[in-house]
């Protein structure tokens, strides 16, 4: 999270590689921990939203995402792509929906963007993505996916990963203990939920106005945790400040922790 340079120095929540777990079992509970921590802030503003339905595919499509393995690779996600004719595409390869992702274009119409998941011999898959990055309509059509995602919650890609995932980023100003916002000097706070059923994570860069862990700071901790519905490990918690030499910001061990 970038930290303006005239900002003060403040206590940082670092969220870990891969992003805090959010402990629960379905979309909806996932949903509802980010919503908790939301309600309890103010001066929210959600930037972008993303719907992403994956679903078996040939090969030829598969390659046409972002070509065949290279040699010695034996597998690649990701790499997606916009958009320009859905409809041409699915009729190049021949592509026939499953029942998950033609529910969802029915309901959506067609996506922005495409990705893929594909494995040397196999299986092969894609990703219809719908993107939007309007703070407009972010919140309107995240509340327009809900149902379909949490109807279909529990359909998995993997070990880790659902069939159908929401990913959503939002600005907010935390209000913490005694009712009080996190000062205007103060920049706000980050959070970037990636909600797959039970496997929900969220990157939380969260910025509470302490420069050491005081009993201030506990407390202010100790509501947002409240907030969450899960505690936030301590050990995330940084003091972000500017350097003395230089320009710039650094970020080191919060004192008191």
């Amino acid at each position: 999270m970038w930290i303006p340079d005239g900002a003060p120095p403040l206590a940082l929540y670092c969220a870990p590689y891969g992003g805090l777990g959010l402990k629960t079992k379905s979309f909806a509970a996932a949903l509802a921990r980010i919503e908790g921590l939301l309600a309890s802030s103010t001066s929210v503003a959600q930037q972008e939203a993303e719907l992403t339905v994956w679903e078996p595919a040939g090969q030829a499509l598969v390659e046409w995402v972002a070509g065949p393995l290279e040699h010695g690779i034996a597998g690649s996600s990701g790499a997606a792509r916009t958009l320009d004719d859905p409809a041409a595409l699915l009729a190049k390869h021949g592509h026939v929906h499953d029942a998950l992702a033609a529910e969802a274009w029915q309901l959506f119409g067609p996506p922005t963007h495409i990705g893929r998941r594909m494995q040397r011999g196999g299986p092969y898959h894609v990703s219809w993505e719908w993107r939007v990055t309007d703070p407009v309509r972010a919140p309107q059509q995240l509340a327009m996916w809900t149902p379909f995602a949490t109807a279909n919650d529990k359909g998995m890609l993997d070990d880790y990963s659902t069939l159908v995932q929401v990913r959503a980023i939002w600005e907010a100003r935390l209000v913490v203990a005694g009712g009080r916002a996190v000062p205007i000097e103060y920049p706000p706070s980050r959070i970037h939920a990636h909600l797959r059923g039970k496997h929900a994570s969220a990157f939380l860069d969260l910025v509470l106005p302490h420069d050491a862990a005081t009993d201030a700071f506990l407390a202010d901790y100790q509501a947002v945790n409240k907030a969450l519905g899960i505690t936030v490990p301590m050990k995330g918690w940084k003091l972000n400040a500017p350097k003395k030499k230089g320009g710039g910001r650094a970020l080191k061990k919060l004192p008191g922790l």
